[in-house]
């Protein structure tokens, strides 16, 4: 069974954020004045008014969660949006912008990584975005459950074997490229980590 996406609605009037939250369930809403901490990223999307757009995209989740921009200068279609909302959720690899850590680039709409002097790592859409929420954790652990609710949609406890093998295939990939080839740890706890 799948869990119930997680999205932050950034500067976003009450009203709107109502009627969105009668279509997706509770949404998280803070302005740009919040900080990271009032946040508890990481999220699933991010709905942010224009004038919270770069804010989103740069200060808090450093370009590793979708962003999708809702205007407020016309009149808003609640269907229109809720429709933009369920393409990103459904394949969020599109949205994600690049991002730079350490000596190598993830590029995921071109789902590769990118260390100078080798070649580039290709990747699928599961491995970016195993690799796009691990970053968003700033090299704190992650456990196995989070893993599967966050990049799978699983409930906790889910009895699968997905996780261990796209991990094992990730990074037989990244280990062609000796800068990436510990990029992913794994705590004795059985956590991951992301290690730039």
């Amino acid at each position: 069974m799948k869990t119930q996406d997680k999205i932050l609605a950034l500067s976003l009037p009450a009203a709107v954020c109502a009627v969105l939250g009668e279509q997706l369930g509770p949404l998280a809403i803070l302005s740009a004045a919040d900080t990271i901490a009032a946040a508890h990223p990481p999220y699933d999307l991010i709905l942010a008014a224009p004038d919270s757009v770069d804010f989103a995209r740069d200060a808090l989740w450093q370009k590793t969660t979708p962003v999708l921009p809702v205007s407020l200068k016309k009149p808003l279609r609640a269907g229109t949006v809720l429709r933009q909302i369920t393409q990103m959720l459904s394949n969020p690899v599109l949205y994600l912008d690049d991002m730079s850590c350490g000596t190598w680039d993830l590029l995921p709409q071109d789902k590769m990584i990118r260390s100078a002097g080798h070649d580039d790592v290709i990747l699928t859409d599961k491995e970016v975005e195993v690799i796009a929420y691990l970053a968003r954790q700033n090299g704190e652990k992650v456990t196995r459950d989070d893993l599967l609710k966050h990049v799978w949609r699983y409930q906790s406890g889910a009895d699968t074997h997905t996780l261990e093998t796209h991990i094992y295939r990730l990074r037989q990939k990244l280990a062609a490229v000796p800068a990436l080839k510990n990029l992913i740890q794994t705590d004795d706890d059985g956590g991951y980590r992301l290690t730039p």
